[in-house]
This record gives structure tokens, sequence and C-alpha cells, in this order.
């Protein structure tokens, strides 16, 4: 009776952790002069975790936090797979809100923003890697 409690809390965790990453992602791209147009974006394929305008490129930008790199680091943890379910819901995002005309001359690109932290929420390290999947 009491793992599923524990389960509960400990993904009620992993996603305040994960919202918290997003935000201390956001606050970062909008001091480097992005503007956030949305974040969280669900499709069929999958999820955007924050989409923004820098200059006049969209960037969807995948977040991922590690406090424990037992299991590898934030950036070992992107794998093919995942990187393909990510470009499928870019395409998505962009039939949907795109103008066809303008679909291939809209400059975009996928940016993946790491954070390696501890328990506490203090930043170890964090990268921005431009374009790390191609558009």
């Amino acid at each position: 009776m009491i793992e599923p409690a524990k389960k509960v809390a400990k993904h009620s965790r992993k996603k305040e952790k994960g919202r918290w990453g997003e935000q201390f992602a956001t606050d970062i791209l909008q001091q480097r002069g992005y503007t956030i147009l949305a974040h969280n974006v669900h499709s069929r394929y999958g999820e955007i975790d924050i989409i923004a305008k820098d200059d006049n490129e969209i960037v969807f930008v995948e977040v991922k936090l590690r406090t424990n790199t037992a299991f590898g680091t934030p950036e070992e943890s992107i794998t093919k797979a995942k990187k393909q379910r990510i470009l499928n819901t870019i395409w998505d995002y962009l039939d949907k809100t795109i103008a066809l005309e303008q679909k291939e001359t809209q400059n975009w690109r996928c940016d993946l923003f790491v954070i390696e932290m501890t328990e506490q929420t203090t930043v170890k390290r964090y990268a921005i890697y431009r374009n790390f999947i191609g558009g």
C-alpha cells in the first residue's frame, strides 16, 4: 500500500524539477534576447518544452535536467528515437501554425538546453546546443 504513494511523490518531485528547469531555461533565453512564444506544446508525437523567437528564427527548445549523472549526462539522454519524436512534433507544429507559402522560407532550429543541478536546485552546469537536430 505504501509503494503507490512513494511513486506519486517521486513523480510529483520529478515534474516539479522539470518545471523548475524549464523556467530556468526560459529566464536564460530571455536574458539572451529571445522572445518566448509558448511552453509545453503537445502533439500526437510528443511535446516541445519551449518555443521561442531569436531574431527571425523560430527556436524549439528541448530542456533536459539531471540531478544525478549515474545513468549519463543530460546530453546522453537524447537518443536517435527522441530526436525523431522531437522533429515530428516540430513538423506537426509548423504544419498547424505556418502558412503553406511561408514554410519553405521560415527559418527554424532546435536547441538543446541541458542543466545539471543538485537536489537543492543549485545549478552545477548548464549549456545550450544550437541546432542540435538540424533544420
